[in-house]
């Protein structure tokens, strides 16, 4: 899949927003406008992949958990299937197709096949839009190296490194604007762009970070399945190292304002350790490895001191995530990330069992809000100190 992928994705947040806003004027009870995708055989092609908007009076849906089981295809009260944003086919596969999962059926009702992927919320000052969506299909979606090759001379590395010491003073991303631009690299406008402060400018940059947001990451940029950016910036980035881009990783100077991580594959240890000695490795706030086994969750308890990281976060589920432990220095904090009905509750007691004896905090989220007695009842003998925040 081309950086197109990338582009229908950012073009669609643009349409999502003006769409909510239309739907928010003329209905003062909505509260939000959630975008949910699917792929399942339609009549029409293997592949097809389809869109569905949930307009609701609460800021997320009450979908799939927590929603009245005698529901199929979103008749929750107060939830209803609107119009939002008018998507070809050939756009839907190429965008969204590998956030859907590969088990959907025209046979199985909405609640099974469709997954949220970005929600538009009422704020007091317009519409805010989150990306919620989960990558089921991470491999579908890297992205083929069809950007352009471009160069960084000793001026810029220099820059770069000073914008590292203090992420925060848009001066010194002026100063590389400048510089680059002055290059005719392109990268030059949109730095100048993302620390601009006219919103005018918002399409020209969305335009620019979706054409060569990724020429940062180098070889990083086809395999990165995941890519977030501050101010022009790559600040997280997630993917699936090869040995030839983790050589690369780890001895780039191109990375200032890269605060987290999140890594796939095998031989995840050894990759961090390997990692660690990288010099923008000190500046991260966090990092995610995956671990679909529970057996193997305890062992890396003690890997995060020695790393030097302040958090420490598995991503944890057989069939993709459901659950993230952040290991800290105050100790674990447990929060649900899956929409799937798999990330339920009765999961909970088998993964607590796994884990080391020391505090743990059950963490609130906009699709979880733990429930005291029914955790209480689920761990039992209350031998584990569990709070709730």
């Amino acid at each position: 899949m081309s950086n197109a992928a990338e582009v229908i994705r950012a073009e669609t947040l643009v349409r999502l927003r003006a769409a909510a806003a239309a739907l928010f004027a003329s209905r003062p009870e909505l509260q939000s406008l959630t975008m949910l995708v699917a792929q399942f055989w339609c009549d029409e092609a293997e592949d097809q992949t389809h869109a569905m908007f949930l307009a609701s009076p609460r800021e997320v849906p009450l979908w799939p958990d927590g929603a009245p089981g005698e529901y199929e295809n979103f008749g929750v009260p107060g939830d209803e299937d609107v119009g939002g944003v008018e998507l070809d086919d050939d756009e839907l596969v190429e965008g969204f197709a590998a956030y859907c999962p590969e088990d959907g059926s025209q046979e199985e009702p909405n609640s099974h096949n469709y997954r949220p992927w970005a929600i538009a919320r009422r704020t007091l000052d317009g519409v805010e839009v989150e990306v919620v969506g989960k990558l089921y299909r991470a491999h579908e979606d890297a992205v083929e190296a069809d950007l352009p090759e471009l160069e960084l001379d000793a001026r810029a590395l220099l820059l770069l490194a000073e914008i590292a010491g203090d992420p925060s003073d848009d001066d010194r991303r002026r100063v590389l604007a400048d510089h680059l631009q002055e290059l005719g690299d392109p990268r030059g406008e949109l730095l100048a762009l993302a620390v601009a402060s006219n919103p005018e400018v918002k399409p020209r940059h969305d335009a620019l970070l979706a054409r060569f947001g990724r020429t940062w990451l180098g070889p990083l940029a086809s395999i990165a399945t995941d890519v977030r950016y501050d101010r022009g910036l790559p600040c997280h980035v997630e993917l699936e190292l090869d040995p030839e881009a983790l050589a690369w990783f780890a001895t780039t100077a191109t990375l200032p304002t890269l605060r987290s991580l999140h890594l796939h594959g095998d031989e995840l240890a050894t990759t961090l350790a390997t990692l660690a000695t990288a010099r923008w490795w000190p500046q991260l706030a966090a990092v995610v490895v995956d671990e679909p086994e529970l057996d193997a969750i305890a062992t890396w308890a003690d890997r995060r001191r020695p790393l030097r990281l302040s958090r420490l976060a598995l991503r944890v589920g057989a069939d993709g995530p459901d659950w993230e432990l952040g290991f800290t220095d105050a100790g674990i904090d447990l929060a649900q990330m899956s929409w799937e009905p798999s990330a339920s509750l009765a999961g909970l007691a088998p993964l607590l069992a796994c884990l080391p004896p020391i505090p743990i905090a059950l963490v609130r989220s906009r699709h979880w809000d733990p429930d005291r007695a029914i955790i209480d009842a689920i761990v039992g003998d209350g031998s584990r100190e569990l709070v709730i925040r």
